[in-house]
């Protein structure tokens, strides 16, 4: 089955980066995004993303995104607050959290977040509890206006970056969600050591987050005391 990008102009862009990231390069070009919840219940096993020109541009397995979807669910519920998951074009494992236009609140998952996470439904989970954290907590929309009132349309790392405790409280807070809806809190963990070793060959990686190790090292200590 083909899917055809969605919310083009209405995800474009109040593009938060990322709390779970690597570095965008400065002139990336707008992304496309498709709604997950439309392409997980797709009846095939893979699906097929396709560009305006009709040309393929990613295939995915609908079982993955069925299980992203369905923690999706269980978090929002945990969190008492709603959002609609994306997928958005992009080679680099990014996740992000971001207003639309109308208001409505989005996540999204970058084609190369899905392929790192693979299968790891707690994976998921975590960095869907971290992103819905951002919104809950109102650090998305410190960061709207900053964004509106800039005369750019995409936005690097640096221009559109969380505080360090915005980081430390939302991972907290997404960990605790992850366990009240019955997910594995270390596979925050788990994304983050995965990201960790993709960050020391990646040039300019961004230090305006929490380091990697000291995000590691909190988030470690946060699923003993979860899991006692």
């Amino acid at each position: 089955m083909n899917f055809k990008p969605t919310l083009q102009k209405n995800f474009l862009l109040l593009f938060l980066m990322q709390s779970f990231l690597l570095p965008v390069a400065a002139n990336a070009t707008e992304p496309m995004a498709w709604r997950i919840r439309d392409i997980a219940s797709a009846p095939v096993d893979v699906v097929q993303l396709r560009d305006k020109r009709d040309r393929v541009i990613h295939s995915m397995a609908t079982k993955q995104l069925l299980l992203v979807y369905s923690a999706m669910v269980a978090i929002q519920e945990a969190a008492e607050i709603n959002a609609e998951l994306f997928v958005v074009e992009g080679k680099a494992p990014n996740a992000f959290a971001t207003i639309g236009k109308d208001e409505q609140n989005v996540i999204g998952f970058t084609f190369g977040m899905l392929e790192l996470i693979g299968m790891d439904v707690d994976a998921a989970a975590g960095i869907i509890g971290h992103e819905l954290a951002h919104l809950k907590l109102e650090h998305v929309k410190e960061r709207k206006e900053a964004i509106e009132n800039s005369s750019r349309t995409t936005f690097t790392a640096a221009s559109s970056k969380y505080t360090r405790d915005n980081e430390r409280e939302s991972d907290y807070l997404g960990a605790i969600w992850a366990v009240e809806a019955g997910y594995d809190p270390a596979g925050a963990v788990r994304v983050h050591e995965k990201l960790y070793k993709i960050s020391k060959r990646q040039v300019g990686f961004s230090g305006s987050h929490p380091s990697s190790i000291e995000r590691l090292t909190i988030l470690k200590s946060l699923v003993r005391r979860l899991t006692k």
